[in-house]
């Protein structure tokens, strides 16, 4: 691995997330819950791909990952642009067939937090 501007890149896919932990500040935020449509996040991707910022991108930021329909596309497109890509969820929503699938394009790393919400 060649020296990259970024140790890591963190792509918030989706800003919604079907908990509302106290820990965190999603709710507080003001912005509309939303989902990054597909073409915008390979256009984001392919540009830190091409332009070699970094090895590791990160899919997390507020929202939970696993809430946007075309995660397992987008991760075998991040990782065929040579981007390793790390998912962070609280596995509340993991299905087989999509969990299969994400390895299957390729995830390099799938971390999951199981800390409950808030009743």
């Amino acid at each position: 691995m060649a020296n990259k501007r970024f140790k890591i890149i963190y792509l918030e896919l989706t800003n919604a997330c079907n908990f509302t932990c106290d820990y965190c500040p999603i709710d507080q935020q003001t912005r509309a819950k939303q989902v990054m449509p597909q073409s915008f996040a390979e256009n984001i991707i392919g540009q830190i791909a091409d332009g070699e910022m970094t090895d590791f991108l990160t899919f997390h930021v507020m929202g939970e990952p696993y809430m946007h329909k075309n995660l397992c596309e987008l991760t075998g497109y991040a990782e065929a642009k040579g981007l390793r890509v790390r998912l962070l969820t609280k596995g509340s929503v993991l299905e087989d067939d999509r969990y299969q699938a994400l390895f299957d394009a390729g995830l390099t790393r799938l971390e999951e937090r199981f800390r409950p919400p808030n009743d």
